[in-house]
């Protein structure tokens, strides 16, 4: 599933987890290009995703529109959810404030 993003942020990470396995992927902030209706609340959203570290080629000018690809994923508790897995750049963008 597609859907244009705003990608406001990015920030790549590398740790050692408890088994001393290195960790790595990339933190990506964004928000989505359609407001929100009212149903969640009221204007647009700041999310939150982690990536694999072999997506940050696809990143290639922040800020930046983007085709945000998105899967369906099972939760712990068996509950689906939606995880952008990837990103498609459209073009940049540059916030203008006032």
């Amino acid at each position: 599933m597609k859907q244009k993003i705003l990608v406001l942020f990015i920030r790549p990470y590398s740790f050692f987890d408890e088994r001393d396995k290195v960790i790595e992927g990339i933190t990506v902030y964004y928000v989505n290009v359609s407001p929100s209706n009212g149903v969640q609340g009221y204007g647009y959203l700041p999310m939150k995703a982690n990536l694999d570290i072999s997506k940050s080629s696809s990143f290639k000018d922040i800020s930046g529109l983007y085709d945000g690809i998105f899967e369906f994923v099972p939760t712990s508790k068996n509950l689906m959810k939606v995880k952008l897995v990837d990103v498609e750049f459209l073009s940049k963008y540059e916030l203008k404030l006032g």
